[in-house]
């Protein structure tokens, strides 16, 4: 009996060790620089997009969250994995920690945001295929998100 347990604990620990050293293999560096943040109030919200139509949507593949603890003038560089894709950065500035965009009487932002690789100017939503950017495998992508406040 004891065997079996031992057996079946070793199977796991073995399918474990698998399955995580196949997922990290396929996982990729990016190095995200922040760049322009005006305080140290709130949170820095990052949505990982992998096409246009959850962008308009805006239902993120992922969402990251950072605090505002190592910005160095206005800068804050961070480091996580992607595996392999096509991929957009959306960066609100949630300088009120309320997770949510807010907004003047007008319909101007009242918090700064942010594309990967993309300063935007317009008054509109960009497209994804505007700040998108391609993750390939073995190698290290770096981004740069400038914060916009209007």
């Amino acid at each position: 009996m004891i065997k079996k347990v031992i057996a079946i604990v070793v199977n796991s620990l073995i399918s474990y060790f698998i399955i995580f050293h196949s997922i990290n293999t396929y996982a990729q560096n990016v190095e995200l620089t922040i760049k322009g943040i005006r305080s140290t109030k709130g949170t820095l919200q990052v949505g990982v997009f992998k096409d246009n139509e959850s962008f308009k949507k805006e239902k993120s593949y992922k969402e990251l969250k950072f605090a505002k603890t190592n910005i160095v003038n206005g800068i804050l560089t961070v480091e996580f994995n992607l595996e392999p894709g096509l991929f957009g950065f959306a960066l609100l500035d949630d300088e009120n920690s309320n997770t949510k965009m807010d907004y003047n009487f007008i319909g101007y932002p009242l918090e700064g945001f942010g594309f990967s690789n993309y300063y935007h100017r317009g008054l509109t939503k960009p497209n994804l295929n505007e700040f998108s950017f391609n993750v390939t495998k073995n190698s290290s992508q770096k981004v740069i998100i400038e914060i916009r406040y209007m």
